[in-house]
């Protein structure tokens, strides 16, 4: 059977990780901001926040195996959109459809 997730149900994961990690509310974490408003030093911290979303609740069921590899590019100018695209891009390559 085909594995299928709303790229709004992974954006609310996110929310949910990072927000609960940085001491934020998820409801005011917003795709646009940048990445430097969550982590302090590039690309060890974003890099070190991929276990993190890997073990969490939100993302462990569905075996989510992010590697520093697929982390490593994104810069503190980025935003907590790209940082949502390279969740997704993971689904994809894994074969989950992501709508």
């Amino acid at each position: 059977m085909a594995k299928s997730v709303s790229g709004s149900t992974l954006l609310n994961r996110l929310k949910a990780v990072l927000g609960r990690e940085t001491n934020n509310l998820p409801q005011d974490i917003f795709v646009a901001d940048p990445l430097s408003k969550y982590f302090d030093t590039f690309p060890q911290s974003i890099i070190g926040f991929g276990p993190t979303l890997n073990d969490s609740p939100e993302f462990s069921p569905d075996e989510l195996g992010l590697l520093p590899k697929d982390l490593r590019n994104l810069k503190k100018t980025d935003t907590v959109g790209n940082l949502h695209e390279v969740i997704k891009k993971w689904y994809r390559a894994n074969g989950w459809t992501v709508t």
